[in-house]
């Protein structure tokens, strides 16, 4: 990995994203950053808040771009940790519609993406809707302190039906904007002070306040992406963006690896996603580590023949499930460029053979 140039790292990324599914369609996407804690003391390299270790480090951050409808990471950008959400996401964004050229994009932001200046440049946007969560500053909290609460409507909360929620639809003004901008203004009175509020800035003024509510809600799908990603895939396991040599004055951050490896990780969680639901519904909500323990992670025999590579699984529980996928592969007559052309071929041990295998094993 070390003798891998720049130029075809950049070039295997461009050939192995996802967007040929989304050319002059419909995009609703998210983007969100991850933050790699970096353990280093030799060098001085920028560093940013951790989440979930709640304190000052050094990091990176990697940046991904998430369709929400497929649940498919589209692209990656690694950044030094002082890298922002809101700049780096204009950057992205301004990239993926030049590529895609989607009709409408619809796009959703943490905290993080609230930039006065970012969101006045994004509703410039042609076809771009964006929701972004505010933050809850104190000339915001004053502002949003004057709403009369025979303004607020009572909903259900989309996420639990028993609950009840509060929210107006009011404008703010946002230092940065020249206009004031639409405001979903969700408020808690059981929270005191600015956590009373929780509000969602849009540029679109069609759609209804719950209905906003409801979509801003779907980038959760993003957070879990991550969760899945660190937890099964090991994202944090990343090579070093940075040179281990402490005379070096100013750090320059090295993105090659680190672009690599990111993307890859990208790629197999886009793949697990793709393969599990080509299996029946049952499997769909399962997450990559229980796809590749149940199905993937499996004893077989393989046998290769003049034309053939023939992977045999061992007998287990769910085969049956598995079955159906491997027939369309043995149909499409899959060859294996580098195995000499040879076509893939997939059996399954029956249950009567795992039997007798079992029994001569135990018998011996």
């Amino acid at each position: 990995m070390k003798g891998c140039r720049k130029s075809f790292v950049l070039r295997f990324y461009d050939l192995t994203r996802p967007l040929s599914d989304f050319f002059g369609k419909k995009l609703k996407i998210s983007i969100d950053e991850h933050v790699v804690a970096r353990w280093t003391r030799k060098v001085k390299i920028p560093g940013t808040k951790h989440p979930t270790r709640g304190k000052a480090m050094k990091a990176d951050k990697l940046f991904y771009v998430f369709e929400l409808t497929k649940k498919r990471l589209l692209s990656f950008k690694p950044q030094s940790g002082n890298a922002t959400l809101a700049n780096t996401a204009l950057k992205m964004i301004k990239e993926l519609i030049s590529e895609v050229k989607p009709e409408p994009v619809r796009m959703i932001l943490d905290a993080g993406g609230c930039k006065g200046s970012v969101i006045a440049r994004l509703s410039k946007i042609k076809h771009l809707t964006f929701l972004v969560r505010g933050k809850r500053q104190r000339n915001l909290v004053k502002q949003w302190e004057k709403v009369p609460k025979s303004e607020y409507g009572m909903y259900t909360d989309p996420g639990d039906p028993k609950k009840k929620i509060l929210i107006a639809d009011v404008r703010t003004k946002i230092r940065g904007c020249k206009e004031l901008v639409r405001t979903i203004l969700l408020l808690n009175e059981k929270e005191k002070g600015k956590d009373r509020f929780y509000p969602i800035y849009t540029n679109d003024e069609v759609t209804l306040t719950y209905d906003l509510l409801v979509e801003y809600r779907s980038r959760q799908n993003h957070e879990l992406c991550y969760r899945v990603m660190k937890h099964d895939l090991s994202l944090d396991a990343l090579p070093k963006s940075y040179p281990l040599n402490p005379k070096v004055e100013k750090v320059q951050f090295r993105d090659k690896h680190v672009m690599l490896v990111g993307w890859i990780k990208a790629l197999a969680f886009n793949i697990l996603g793709e393969f599990k639901e080509s299996l029946d519904k049952k499997y769909h909500k399962m997450t990559a580590g229980t796809i590749v323990r149940k199905f993937l992670d499996r004893p077989a025999t393989i046998k290769t023949t003049a034309d053939e590579i023939v992977v045999k699984f061992d007998y287990f529980r769910e085969c049956n499930a598995l079955k159906e996928y491997c027939d369309k592969v043995n149909q499409s007559n899959l060859e294996i460029s580098w195995f000499k052309d040879k076509v893939l071929r997939f059996e399954f041990e029956s249950e009567d053979e795992f039997k007798n295998r079992k029994s001569f094993l135990s018998a011996g």
